[in-house]
Order: structure tokens, then sequence, then C-alpha cells
């Protein structure tokens, strides 16, 4: 009960820390931050990383009513609006959240701790501004099967060759989903009701024949409307608030492939980079055998479960962008192995501000197993002066 009763009380917290990262401004926000939660001991940057972690849990999971999974199912868009969708889900106050989802990934730039999510190129450029340069390419990231139509057009050499992968084609965009009361003028539909239909690229487009001269021209407006058709107002603003936290005069450095690496963060954890860069103390040292079994548990956890060790021991799930060298942590600490003072049926500890992992002396392999997976299981979110 206290521990349902704990993260009934993180949610609000949570609403209420996203409320101030809209209001605050946002030089506020890109100088040091520090988190303390109430009735918790401890302060400082790991619990910042692990709050900036939740917030990203919330936005990017398969719950978020901003965010959903583009066709391909391997990157994240903008999930449409849809009217009594969700609760709260009004568009003035949508816009607002998106807003405020965009200074938190500047954020994850700043303060360099990745979200581990993959962005669709298309709105990655729009972010860096570059919304110009969103063409059918982008498609590969949103709908694999629709970027080899788009692509088998572009590509097309002559105008046989077009007819022959697209035949009859005009400037629409097909079986786009719009809210009934705009198509319709309904003011008594359903909430939630849309419509599909045929969205006009240009003025008349019903009536303009794609040809092998005007095929590009086709594709870009397409790949466009197709992914920002119905959340352009959403991109916007989203645009708006990460460019508040890094302007474009600061970002114009970075590829959208640099970006999109800043936003996801490893997607493997480099052990030997890891064990490498380890301060080992009171007692324990790269031979100790509860170091030894350490390592070996840790190679053999899946990803997803060295993601929940990282959480424990740093406060984010993601390995950093970098490595573990403590040349590169913003505080210049080095991840370490202390340890600890207590009886073998202890679980381990953790202080993630100092990156630091506390181990009892255990008696063999499979407690030290057992003991970890608890610690993992319940203690990733929480601090205490350890």
């Amino acid at each position: 009960h206290d521990f349902q009763r704990s993260l009934r009380h993180r949610a609000k917290e949570r609403d209420f820390v996203m409320e101030q990262v809209l209001s605050a401004p946002a030089s506020a926000l890109n100088n040091a931050m520090s988190v303390r939660y109430v009735g918790e001991d401890g302060v400082g940057e790991g619990p910042m990383r692990e709050l900036l972690a939740m917030i990203a849990g919330d936005l990017f999971g398969p719950d978020s009513f901003l965010f959903t999974q583009a066709p391909n199912g391997t990157h994240a868009t903008i999930r449409a609006y849809e009217n009594g969708n969700v609760t709260n889900d009004i568009p003035n106050e949508r816009m607002q959240y998106m807003r405020m989802a965009g200074r938190l990934l500047g954020l994850s730039v700043t303060q360099r701790q990745p979200f581990g999510v993959n962005l669709c190129t298309g709105i990655v450029k729009v972010l860096l501004g570059r919304s110009k340069n969103v063409d059918w390419r982008d498609l590969r990231s949103y709908d694999t099967q629709l970027y080899n139509t788009m692509e088998a057009i572009a590509k097309a050499e002559t105008q046989e060759d077009l007819e022959t992968v697209a035949p009859g084609i005009t400037f629409v965009c097909s079986g786009m989903r719009t809210d009934k009361t705009e198509i319709e003028g309904k003011k008594d539909a359903e909430p939630g009701a849309v419509n599909v239909t045929d969205v006009p690229l240009i003025e008349g487009g019903e009536n303009v024949a794609v040809t092998h001269k005007n095929r590009l021209k086709f594709v870009r407006l397409y790949a466009k409307k197709r992914m920002f058709g119905t959340v352009q107002n959403e991109i916007e603003s989203l645009a708006k608030g990460f460019q508040e936290i890094l302007p474009l005069q600061l970002s114009r450095c970075l590829s959208v492939g640099e970006l999109s690496a800043l936003f996801r963060g490893p997607e493997k954890l480099d052990i030997a980079d890891l064990k490498a860069n380890i301060v080992y103390s009171d007692g324990y040292h790269s031979t100790s055998a509860v170091i030894r079994w350490f390592w070996e548990i840790v190679g053999e956890m899946s990803f997803e479960e060295q993601r929940r060790l990282l959480m424990f021991w740093s406060g984010c799930p993601i390995p950093p962008l970098h490595g573990f060298s403590p040349k590169l942590n913003s505080n210049g600490e080095a991840w370490a192995i202390q340890k600890m003072k207590a009886a073998p049926t202890s679980l381990p500890m953790a202080s993630t501000c100092m990156y630091l992992l506390r181990l009892p002396p255990y008696p063999n392999k499979n407690t030290l197993k057992e003991r970890l997976e608890l610690a993992l299981r319940f203690g990733t979110h929480g601090y205490d002066q350890a």
C-alpha cells in the first residue's frame, strides 16, 4: 500500500513539474537544476535524472495521448487529435502540452540525458528548423510501405515507368482522417467521429495529373501531408518549445542523425567500457569474488534488465551518450562500486548522484543475483541517503 501511495504521489509531482517546465523561462531551465522529492533525503542530479526519465516514459510510452508509434512500428510520431478521445485532451491545452514536450526534448539534449525515443526523421528536421527539407525519403522512418511506393514514383525514369508503378494518380492524398464536423459541418456529430477522405495537395489537385515532370513535387507534398497533415499545429508547438531551449543558432551544427541519436541514446550497454571505468572502494577490487559474480550477472542480463540496473545505479535507464569515463560526466563523478557493511541478506543500495553502487559481501553468486533482482524490481524509484 505504501508503494502504491508513493507512485500516486510521484504522479502528482510529475504533473506539477510539467507545469513548471512550461512556465519557467528557458534561461532558467538551461541552468543547472536540482530536484528533491518531498519525504526523501536524496537531492541533486540523480533525482533530476530520474524525473526526466519518468516524464519521458509518460510522454512517449504506449499510453501517451501526445505520441504514438508510426505505421512502421519502429519510430515515434505525433498522435492525431480526436475529439473526446482522452480526458483533458482539448485543442488549446494539447498545444501547451506539445510545447512542453518540445522543451523537455531540448532538455534531454542540454542535460545530456537521452529519452530513449526514436522520433521520425521528418519531426527531427522540423525541430532543427529544416521543414523545407522534409521529403519522401523521410517516409522511411514513418511508413516503410508508403516509402517504397513514393520511391518508385520518384525514381520513375520515363512517363511509361510512372504509369506502370502508379497509373492515373492525381495531386491528392488519399485516405486522410479528418474530423467529420470539419468536413460535413455537423454540429451534432458524435465526439471522436472521423471521416476518411481524399485531400487535395494543391488547389484543384483532384484534377491535376501526376506526370514524369511534376512527380517529385507530388511525392514531396504527399509525404508532408501524410506525416503532418492532421498534426500541423502540434508539430509547430513542439518545435517552438524545443527551440526555446535549444535555439536554431545552437542546433544548426547538428545533423538529423546526430540529433536523433541524442534523443535515442545508445541501444546497447557497453559492459567492457563500464568495467574499464569503475572505481572500487572499501575492500572491493576487480578480482573480488562478489565483483566477478556481479559482472557475470550483468553479462547474462537482457538489455531491459540492464536498463533497470542503470536506472537503479544512476537515475537514468539509458547508457551515457559518450561512454562511462568520468571526464564525460557533467559532475565529473566516476561510476563506482563500494563494499557495503551489511548482512548478506541485505539488498544492494545506490547513491545515484555519485553513480555509486553498494554491494554487501554476498556468499555466492545465486544470493547476489537474487538480492540484485529484488532491488531492481522494487528499488528503481525513490531516494534515501544510503
